[in-house]
């Protein structure tokens, strides 16, 4: 699928995990180079098929959720780079003092994410620190497909 490209990894509980479905938002790239992208881990000890989850850079207008494309699954213990353009899917890119967030199928808050201008700067990420189960800590250094730092 465009945009979505997976790694495997180690194993973590969740941090802040609304609907327990083993996903965790892990880290951010809001002045990703060419594109913004966001990272997820599955912690589960299953596969989870995230076709039709929703995603939004708006965590209260449900209108600007945006399904995540058929066929995209998450193996256990691997994370998963998801790629946004804004001429593509999901048609909208990051930027500083921004949220973003994933929903279930159903619109269970899965994950949620939002951090003020400069949190995620031209060479840094917005990451979970320690990796999957800690806070957003801004100016990361960039670990896609690994564990933060």
């Amino acid at each position: 699928l465009y945009g979505f490209e997976p790694y495997a990894s180690g194993s973590g509980s969740s941090g802040e995990v609304k609907a327990d479905v083993g996903i965790v938002l892990n880290e951010i790239a809001a002045k990703g180079e060419p594109l913004d992208w966001f990272e997820l881990y599955n912690t589960s000890s299953a596969a989870v098929d995230l076709s039709g989850f929703l995603v939004a850079d708006d965590l209260t207008d449900v209108a600007k959720r945006v399904p995540i494309p058929d066929g995209t699954l998450i193996e256990p213990g691997t994370y998963l780079q998801v790629f946004m353009d804004k001429e593509a899917w999901p048609g909208f890119a990051l930027g500083g003092n921004e949220e973003l967030g994933i929903w279930t199928v159903n619109g269970a808050l899965v994950d949620k994410a939002n951090w003020a201008s400069g949190f995620s700067g031209e060479t840094g990420t917005y990451a979970r620190s320690p990796d999957v189960t800690g806070n957003f800590q801004p100016g990361q250094l960039p670990t896609p497909g690994a564990a933060n730092d």
